[in-house]
């Protein structure tokens, strides 16, 4: 069976998290040939830095200007990055493979 992510392309439409969380919700289109699947994923952290690290070295990361973001009460912070108001496309990582356990959100 093949890890989510594996031999697709994945294009990242927006992440969002609070600071005082594990983990980060990320809305995604999953390609692998002719197929297309739009889904929300819960990752962690760690993958969140190594899927910014990888924009980041293919130039496709906008300033942090362009990162929404507020305080909450509890003292933490809500960050959002939307990919297709920013760069003006979705991020896309060809055969990026999750290093944690990542959960699709169903409705």
């Amino acid at each position: 069976m093949k890890r989510l992510g594996e031999t697709q392309k994945i294009l990242i439409h927006q992440i969002t998290y609070e600071t005082s969380q594990n983990i980060v919700c990320a809305d995604c289109e999953f390609i692998n040939g002719n197929e297309r699947s739009r889904i929300s994923m819960l990752i962690s952290h760690t993958d969140l830095n190594r899927i910014m690290a990888k924009l980041y070295a293919e130039n496709l990361l906008p300033d942090e200007d362009c990162f929404t973001s507020f305080k909450l009460d509890d003292g933490s912070e809500f960050v959002e990055l939307n990919f297709n108001e920013m760069i003006g496309h979705s991020a896309a990582l060809d055969e990026f493979v999750f290093n944690d356990n990542v959960t699709r959100i169903r409705a």
